[in-house]
């Protein structure tokens, strides 16, 4: 145990001494802990002051020094500020339920306590945390024989079939049979409804019939009510009609395979009901035609086309589509075949056409489309003999139709007279349009016309020509075998690869029609042995008929030029005529030029080697310009052709024009871009200083002058000069442009401002100089006051004009600006984007929009936006060659997506299926990529059997992958469908 401690003993005043003492030092500690907690506040006042100091500092000597924080510790930090300020609400992920009382209170979001830092660096979850969601076929309490569909609506209940050999087979909800069908619909409304127990409320409402939300049956059904009610009440609506054809896809189904025959027995059976009531109407004949290629065998297709044919022989849109079907229907095709309906459908409408012409019927709009028409079979036809190997014969058939609308005498009234002395003409061999030396039917015929010309045709016609009938026409003589002499088997596989190579280079030195009389094509003799070198006027007769509109004459010679391979800008890519080269493409090359070049096909034309056909145009040139000696299409286009065979002739030409010419502005504007494709900046700049003089005295084409002179200063990096011109054109002062011009005084380019907005409110949209004047006025603005005033010009040109060549050539200069702005200055992609995507979207075929799309995209390395135009476009009907190959051509670069590139082949094909361009491009694809190509071939074969190119291809790229067996099957069919072979392969070994 402890002692106690004694205390001292204290007196009274030491007591209180002590007591005052304690008092004080009781004062005193109240005082200090005060002053120490002043203290404390000072300090931490001082510190907060000394920290926020400390981060204006800071944050000063960053923004002084420009040194960001990484993103990594922006997100670390923004997180930690999270957690300091939310720490109550701080939660663990895995404890957190949805729970009634929860949903009461209102809480449905949580601050997670361990966050992923990821997912603010990414703005989203990452998709394996994400619980994969299963819509389940079936719902408690529901019977083994019923399932369980959705829609957009609510879920539907169907009954099941029933089961055989195990298998559970499902009917359509739309199904006849009987099968009762209920569909349960869900009702609109806040999930915050929960009873007691935890479910979901079904109010009272969901009851009522008139809350409750319409199915998706009960819509259908009214849609079809209404539609059914149009034509009934109106019979004779045939836009009624269509539109209750197209609700059917909707209606049955539309991608489900086993609803395909259905659907298109219900369109059937429509289309024959609104023939019923509207038996003359082409629209519909023609939908129920294409709509039994989804029902019919072929044999039973074609016993239908050709009653309609019958009974609809007067109408070419039938003959048309007619002659589409007989050349992808593989079992009755042959070249004579076809051959002969072509003949066939242009002497049924050349009657029709002389009815229109003698005033029988028809007005001067139907002799148009018929005439157009005619062309347009007529220049199938020629493709088609191209196609099948026959180049002589369809020269000759272009040749024969020149001459005669084109070149034929006064004199010659009766068409019937006509057809005689052209026959005498034709046998005389005389040299043709596109021969050399050839001066046309009318001055031969001048000159001839005094001689026995029974005479001159009977001297011409050989006896050993009238065996060419035999090849002409189908004979019952055996057919000539193509089997190959006993050699060793490994060997017969080079003997097709050989003959196929000497096959392709006999074809490309003889294709110029054989004239003997002349001695035009006998070299080698060759024509003894293959009489279809010579074409006879029996192979042409058929194919002449006589036009009476005139611009469709020149549109023959057009056509000529282009069958040649010389691309003519016709005007807007949306016109018909325009998309002629598109549709007998044969190589891809042509389109993807654009995107090497950027230009399009007609600005830059591709070189041609051969001599033979170099000489042919320039003859079908020399003519055609003396037929038509205003058309400015065939100056320009041969002065493009011209500089890139041959500069030196093209400068000479122009220069032998100007000499009679020298204030046609036009002439000086072309000779200053033959100077500038050659990259003679200096000399090109001397021509159009020459030209700039004159446009005072010759305003109508200064204009052109001075837009194509700003373009070649632009690119020279001549800004002063470029300004100077443009402010040229509109206030008449003409100065000499050099290099390193300056920029025109600010006064001058405010008062040509002025006069470029007055210019063009005082010019209307029917000048065909419009499109100039915006694009110099926006070429100003961008010049002298930047972008965004440009573009706002330009916008507002292409609002005023409608769709058409001048807003598309004005789209063309906006998007050359947008992208030459792009390159130069940091702009957003987005200007360049919108834009471009408009002007595809208004013309879609041009393939200089879709190079300037394609590239913009890829610098962004995201091709979300490409798949989805491209996608939109592969899904219209009206589905252009130029665009699928833009859209596989995009694909085909990107590692990884072969299966979307063979998907796009697919749906390009399914929609154009007879492009030969197409099938020879994913036939070299396969083969390249996935390193076969038999399917693609056989199914090429199937859709195009007329194109020879595809059964070469068989022979010279896929012998490896063939068998000898099944090359000679291939050879077998080639002589079976008169594809044309030039040489046997026994004659070749």
């Amino acid at each position: 145990m402890g002692s106690a401690v004694p205390l001292p003993n204290l007196n009274e005043e030491d007591r209180s001494s002590s007591g005052e003492d304690v008092e004080s030092k009781q004062i005193v500690k109240v005082k200090d802990k005060k002053s120490k907690k002043e203290k404390k506040e000072k300090k931490r006042k001082s510190d907060h002051d000394e920290k926020k100091r400390k981060k204006e500092k800071r944050s000063k000597s960053d923004k002084k020094h420009k040194k960001e924080k990484s993103e990594k510790e922006k997100i670390l930090e923004k997180e930690q500020e999270i957690i300091r300020n939310k720490m109550e609400m701080k939660r663990k992920a895995s404890n957190i339920w949805l729970t009634d009382e929860l949903i009461r209170q209102g809480k449905f979001y949580f601050f997670d306590g361990n966050p992923d830092a990821d997912n603010l660096l990414y703005q989203g979850l990452y998709r394996l945390d994400v619980p994969v969601y299963y819509r389940q076929r079936y719902c408690l309490g529901m019977s083994s024989k019923e399932g369980l569909t959705f829609n957009k609506t609510g879920y539907i209940v169907y009954k099941r079939a029933a089961r055989e050999n195990n298998q559970t087979a499902i009917t359509r909800y739309c199904s006849t049979g009987g099968d009762e069908v209920e569909t349960l619909t869900y009702r609109k409304g806040s999930v915050t409804d929960i009873d007691q127990d935890g479910f979901v409320a079904f109010g009272s409402e969901i009851d009522d019939p008139e809350e409750k939300e319409e199915s998706f049956d009960d819509r259908l059904t009214s849609r079809t009510r209404e539609l059914n009610s149009k034509t009934f009440k109106d019979p004779h609506n045939i836009s009624a009609w269509m539109e209750l054809i197209r609700f059917q896809d909707e209606y049955l189904g539309t991608g489900k395979k086993q609803t395909k025959l259905a659907i298109s027995e219900k369109k059937i059976s429509i289309y024959e009901r609104a023939l019923d009531d509207n038996p003359s109407d082409r629209t519909l004949l023609l939908g129920l035609l294409k709509e039994f290629k989804n029902v019919y065998d072929s044999e039973k297709l074609l016993e239908i086309w050709n009653r309609k044919v019958m009974e609809n022989s007067r109408d070419f849109r039938i003959w048309k589509d007619y002659i589409n079907f007989l050349k992808e229907n593989f079992t009755s095709f042959t070249v004579y075949s076809i051959r002969e309906t072509y003949a066939r459908a242009l002497r049924t409408l050349q009657e029709l056409s002389m009815d229109f012409a003698l005033g029988r019927s028809g007005s001067r709009d139907s002799i148009w489309d018929l005439e157009n028409a005619m062309l347009d079979i007529f220049t199938d036809a020629c493709y088609f003999e191209r196609s099948a190997g026959y180049m002589e014969r369809s020269v000759c058939l272009f040749q024969a139709l020149i001459e005669f609308n084109s070149e034929c005498p006064m004199d010659l009234i009766d068409f019937r007279a006509q057809i005689r002395a052209f026959e005498i003409f034709w046998e005389s061999e005389a040299p043709r349009a596109g021969d050399d030396d050839s001066h046309g039917w009318n001055e031969w015929y001048a000159r001839n016309r005094g001689k026995n010309q029974q005479e001159v045709y009977d001297s011409t016609v050989r006896p050993e020509r009238k065996e060419k009938k035999k090849f002409s026409k189908k004979s019952e003589e055996p057919e000539p075998t193509v089997a190959l002499p006993e050699v060793p088997r490994e060997e017969e596989k080079q003997v097709f690869v050989k003959w196929a190579e000497t096959e392709t280079q006999i074809e490309q030195a003889n294709w110029v029609p054989c004239r003997p009389l002349m001695g035009v094509g006998t070299e080698g003799n060759l024509h003894l042995e293959d009489p279809d070198r010579i074409v006879l006027f029996d192979d042409v007769r058929d194919y002449t008929f006589q036009m009476t509109c005139s611009g469709l004459k020149i549109e023959v010679w057009y056509r000529f030029l282009e069958f040649l391979g010389v691309p003519l800008h016709r005007g807007s890519t949306n016109a018909e005529n325009s998309q002629i080269w598109e549709k007998y493409l044969s190589d891809p090359e042509p389109v993807y030029s654009v995107l090497s070049r950027k230009e399009a096909h007609w600005e830059q034309p591709s070189f041609i080697a051969d001599p033979s056909l170099v000489n042919m145009i320039r003859n079908v040139f020399r003519l055609s310009m003396k037929l038509f000696p205003q058309d400015s299409l065939l100056l320009q286009s041969y002065i493009n052709f011209e500089k890139i065979q041959s500069p030196v002739q093209a400068k000479n030409y122009l220069k032998s024009i100007l000499k009679n010419s020298r204030w046609n502005l036009q002439l000086w504007n072309i000779y200053g871009q033959v100077e500038k494709f050659q990259r003679n900046f200096e000399v090109a700049r001397t021509m159009y200083n020459t030209a700039l003089k004159n446009i005072v005295a010759h305003p109508e084409h200064a204009v052109l002058i001075c837009h194509e002179f700003s373009q070649l200063e632009i690119q020279l990096e001549n800004k002063g000069g470029a300004v100077s011109t443009l402010c040229s054109l509109v206030d008449g002062q003409v100065e000499d442009i050099v290099p390193g011009m300056p920029i025109p005084a600010k006064t001058r380019i405010a008062k040509a401002k002025s006069k470029f907005q007055g210019k063009l409110q005082e010019l209307g949209t029917r000048n065909s100089y419009f499109y100039l004047w915006a694009a110099c006025y926006g070429t100003f603005a961008y010049l002298t006051l930047g972008i965004e005033p440009a573009v706002e010009i330009f916008r507002n040109s292409l609002g005023i004009l409608g769709e058409g060549q001048q807003q598309e050539e004005l789209y063309t200069c906006f998007l050359k600006i947008l992208q030459r702005n792009s390159a130069e200055i940091s702009t957003p992609p987005s200007l360049l984007r919108n834009n471009v995507m408009e002007a595809m979207r208004t013309y879609p075929r041009n393939e200089l929009f879709l190079a300037i799309f394609l590239e913009s995209e890829a610098r962004s390395q995201i091709s979300g936006r490409i798949r989805e135009y491209f996608d939109e476009m592969m899904a219209r009907d009206d589905l252009s060659p130029v665009v699928a190959l833009f859209a596989i051509h995009s694909e085909i670069s990107r590692l990884g997506s072969n299966y979307r590139v063979r998907s796009l082949f697919e749906k390009a094909i399914e929609k154009i299926p007879d492009n030969l361009a197409l099938w020879r491009y994913y036939l070299s694809w396969e083969m390249k990529v996935m390193g076969t190509g038999r399917g693609v071939l056989y199914r090429a074969i199937r859709y195009v059997p007329g194109a020879k190119a595809l059964w070469m291809d068989a022979m010279s790229k896929m012998s490896h992958e063939l068998n000898v067996t099944e090359l000679n099957e291939i050879m077998s069919l080639m002589t079976e469908k008169e594809i044309r072979i030039r040489q046997l392969p026994d004659d070749f070994q």
